[in-house]
């Protein structure tokens, strides 16, 4: 998903207000199983900016299901 983060958020508009977040995640992921310095992946996401991360997403998540759309 990644690579089409632009797409998903155009398909489910309840999260764009989290694409630096996701794109910031994805970048840290392929650090960290592609690329040559995974310690990378932490300063690109560390864990608490992850932990926020995935609570924000919760929260987006509930809300679009509750407002019928995703």
């Amino acid at each position: 998903m990644g690579e089409d983060l632009a797409g998903f958020l155009a398909r489910h508009p309840a999260y764009a207000v989290l694409a630096q977040p996701l794109d910031r995640f994805f970048r840290a992921s392929r650090e960290v199983f592609f690329g040559r310095d995974p310690s990378l992946a932490q300063r690109t996401c560390p864990f608490p900016d992850l932990v926020a991360t995935a609570r924000r997403l919760a929260v987006a998540e509930r809300a679009a299901k509750a407002g019928g759309r995703s």
